[in-house]
């Protein structure tokens, strides 16, 4: 399965299009849907709590966090 981060090359790919002046791009992302600790990588998962699914959540949300920030700076370059 592969993580939201890997909409990213088709997003530039969306920019860099000049073929016209308008456009609306949309990305379909998992999200923190469950299972929450499929939806990143595992080098993201972070100790939060003593809950695992707590962790899985919460670094769900902070990977998701970081792509939106991502998504941002691309489309104010």
């Amino acid at each position: 399965m592969g993580y939201d981060e890997e909409l990213l090359p088709f997003l530039d790919n969306a920019l860099n299009d000049n073929s016209s002046n308008k456009k609306l791009i949309v990305l379909h992302t998992y999200g923190s849907h469950e299972p929450a600790c499929n939806r990143f990588p595992s080098t993201y998962l972070k100790a939060f709590t003593q809950q695992e699914d707590d962790n899985c959540y919460d670094s769900s949300i902070a990977y998701t966090d970081k792509l939106i920030s991502q998504i941002i700076e691309k489309n104010t370059r």
